[in-house]
């Protein structure tokens, strides 16, 4: 609670939006998300790696559920991270298995939908009702894979690093602006789509 009015009162500057988060096997995570939605945040940003949750669990599924209901964005991390040990918690495999349980309309996987895992993102997120965000992976994407991905997942569902650059701003707006997409394209990722669902 502390967190998320940290982050409703001393966050929120000009052009700057701030999610909240919460505990995933909190019991009472109903009345917590209430009062991330009554805070004013348009989210919440979970990292399994962190947090200790496989996406697919029920704890997890009721919480992007609820969170369905009240309008509020899902952030999650997804794919490996160097700084936890395996195994992995965010799988694409298991993020698809949420999405039997979910609409996904809401969920955000950061790092183009599984961080260095991109054949299986390929083969179970590309396409599927969610976003993705290009955070920490086009440095590892060859510019025409990164292109076919997301024109496959459809560009209006792509976020230039909302989860976070890991970059200079600069250096990662160039990396999108180096992609073989169209300006329209790239001016969606780059802020037009984030417009839109914030």
């Amino acid at each position: 609670e502390k967190i998320n009015a940290f982050a409703a009162e001393n966050c929120r500057r000009e052009g700057i939006l701030s999610f909240g988060s919460l505990y995933p096997f909190d019991e009472d995570y109903e009345r917590t998300l209430e009062n991330i939605k009554e805070l004013d945040l348009p989210g919440i940003k979970l990292h399994p790696e962190y947090q200790g949750f496989f996406v697919d669990c029920p704890e997890i599924r009721r919480i992007v559920k609820k969170c369905e209901e009240l309008g509020l964005l899902v952030m999650l991390h997804s794919g490996d991270d160097h700084g936890a040990p395996p195994p992995i918690h965010c799988t694409p495999e298991r993020l698809a298995n949420l999405l039997d349980y979910v609409s996904g309309s809401n969920i955000i996987a950061a790092h183009m939908g599984g961080w260095n895992i991109w054949d299986d993102v390929e083969r179970y997120i590309i396409g599927k009702p969610i976003y993705i965000d290009t955070s920490f992976s086009l440095h590892l994407l060859d510019g025409e894979r990164a292109a076919r991905m997301i024109r496959n997942h459809g560009v209006r569902r792509v976020l230039e690093g909302s989860d976070w650059p890991w970059y200079s701003q600069a250096q990662s707006l160039a990396m999108v602006r180096a992609l073989p997409l169209d300006e329209e394209e790239k001016a969606l990722i780059c802020g037009g789509n984030s417009a839109r669902i914030l």
